[in-house]
């Protein structure tokens, strides 16, 4: 399969060639570490030593990923997502968790927040 060409960096003045996303990986870093600087602790978000002790319970009792136990294959989860984010009023509570693998739990990510746990714009999806 042809592979696209290599294009610039999206950052004005780089002359560095991405061939995958928008920005160099100096860039990338460089964006990333800046929305990082921006953000509350992970234990200032809710996500401290007792969320590791409900993570780690709830990927014992549910292994598998269940977005891909809808569609008839087992992978194991790696992620407890939280079917409502605590961010808008959800709980640890089981009945609010779920065991999804990193591909879908960042598609589910993305899909609500948008990039980099910024929300959303525009209608509800």
């Amino acid at each position: 399969m042809p592979r696209r060409p290599p294009r610039a960096c999206a950052v004005p003045g780089c002359p560095a060639l991405v061939e995958d996303g928008a920005r160099c990986t100096d860039h990338a870093r460089a964006l990333r570490a800046e929305f990082d600087s921006l953000r509350p602790s992970a234990a200032r978000r809710g996500y401290g030593g007792p969320w590791r002790r409900i993570r780690l319970a709830h990927l014992t009792r549910h292994p598998l990923c269940a977005a891909c136990e809808r569609a008839g294959i087992a992978t194991p989860a790696t992620d407890v997502d939280h079917v409502v984010p605590l961010r808008r009023g959800g709980t640890h509570a089981p009945s609010n968790l779920q065991s999804l693998c990193h591909f879908h739990h960042s598609s589910k990510t993305a899909r609500e927040d948008g990039r980099f746990g910024a929300r959303a714009t525009g209608s509800a999806r």
